[in-house]
């Protein structure tokens, strides 16, 4: 049998559940000492999300937000993972793309949004495109540390064997970095939704960030703390629902690898 536990739905959306409770009771202390207009209880933003979620029409508000945040996500990683490979296996690529690679590591999200709102206009293409270079380099440095730190050995046996070049990149490669690309994607994950949220919050009229400039606006506290725990929670769901078991998925390569013999499989 694997030594790694199954995944559970229940446990992976609980285990922190102590944590959460420990910030929350933290913050149900600070409330109240303080004025609710500077921090509401969190059980007036819970009747509050409870509120928003309970309207269908605030559905299509964090629908606007997840498509925009997934859409970048995944082209950004995409293009990333493919840079990143590339670099760790063609050193003169590897010396073209490292500096750009830093680069647009050091280049503040807030500058993208300007410049994707004068390339693409007000629309969700500025969006997708602000969270997907936000992306794009995460993805990359993880996608070319794990290659460079990958078991070469096994190359050299897919070669002695024949093995074609996409079988040693599909097969071999991709498989060992996983454990590199996997955590760089669950934080890029995050920054791709705080990213959508900024740029709705700036120019857009719909999404959660429009309703929390909206709830600013009407200087509503209350309003934006419950439209922030409906995006957190949308983080959440994104990456113990999606992340999180498509990682341990495609980790049972290892798991596989260290499973002992079964019985009556050796003579």
């Amino acid at each position: 049998m694997s030594a790694t536990p199954r995944w559970r739905p229940l446990h992976a959306f609980t285990g922190g559940a102590a944590g959460v409770l420990l910030v929350v009771a933290a913050w149900e202390a600070a409330a109240g000492h303080l004025n609710p207009l500077i921090l509401p209880s969190p059980r007036a933003v819970l009747a509050d999300v409870i509120t928003l979620l309970s309207d269908h029409t605030n559905w299509f508000v964090i629908e606007a937000t997840a498509r925009r945040a997934l859409a970048g996500f995944f082209g950004g990683a995409v293009v990333g993972l493919a840079c990143g490979l590339l670099a760790g296996t063609n050193r003169a690529v590897d010396k073209l793309v490292d500096p750009l690679m830093t680069l647009l590591m050091a280049m503040p999200p807030i500058a993208w949004v300007v410049l994707a709102l004068i390339w693409f206009g007000i629309g969700s293409s500025s969006a997708v495109f602000t969270v997907a270079v936000a992306v794009l380099p995460i993805v990359a440095v993880a996608a070319r540390a794990g290659l460079l730190a990958r078991d070469r050995s096994l190359d050299r046996m897919a070669e002695t064997f024949g093995a074609g070049l996409a079988i040693r990149l599909f097969d071999i490669r991709l498989p060992q970095i996983v454990s590199h690309v996997a955590p760089a994607a669950i934080a890029a994950l995050a920054i791709a939704m705080k990213v959508a949220v900024m740029i709705e919050l700036l120019a857009l009229a719909d999404g959660l960030g429009a309703a929390l400039a909206r709830a600013r606006v009407n200087l509503d506290s209350t309003r934006a703390f419950a439209w922030i725990a409906i995006v957190l929670a949308l983080v959440l769901i994104l990456d113990r629902g999606l992340l999180r078991p498509l990682h341990r998925r495609l980790e049972q390569w290892r798991d596989a690898g260290h499973a002992p013999p079964q019985p009556g499989a050796m003579a």
